[in-house]
């Protein structure tokens, strides 16, 4: 039997492994409370100190179109319906268990986060995540920005 290129091997190797994992590939349930333009807009103007005080916490979920994973920590770029917001994942704080699922996420997955937000050294408004949840694996990649999508109307 001739192998499907139609999907990548590693994809299909995370995918049995967070099947192992009892990581369901498609859930329901996570309830979003605001967008990410929701969030930006009410934020944009606070200081990172007044956003400490706040001690502000916030559930976003998008679309995971960028990730830069530094060892026990990464920054997501997640992409919802308004635009886009910044996420850090931490294992210290989102534990063990998590962190071993998250590692097998993929740039194109849906995903859920809940937790507080900061303002990282840059000043990017980041929420940092207390709870990550795959919650939906994607199987394809996205299209290269430069040749995958075309407007075919103009």
């Amino acid at each position: 039997m001739e192998k499907s290129t139609y999907f990548s091997e590693d994809k299909i190797e995370k995918t049995h492994k967070l099947t192992e994992m009892g990581i369901p590939l498609y859930p329901t349930g996570f309830k979003n409370i605001k967008t990410a333009l929701q969030i930006i807009k009410e934020y944009e103007e606070l200081s990172a100190e007044d956003i400490e005080k706040l001690n502000a916490t916030c559930r976003i979920a998008g679309r995971i179109m960028a990730m830069r994973s530094f060892g026990k920590a990464a920054f997501l770029k997640i992409k919802d319906r308004s635009g886009d917001i910044q996420a850090y994942i931490r294992k210290d704080k989102i534990g063990n268990d998590q962190y071993e699922a998250f590692k097998l996420f993929d740039i194109g997955d849906f995903a859920g986060i809940e937790g507080t937000l900061f303002r990282t050294k840059t000043n990017e408004l980041t929420v940092l995540a207390e709870r990550i949840e795959l919650l939906a694996k994607s199987m394809r990649p996205l299209p290269e920005k430069w040749h995958g999508l075309t407007d075919i109307e103009s």
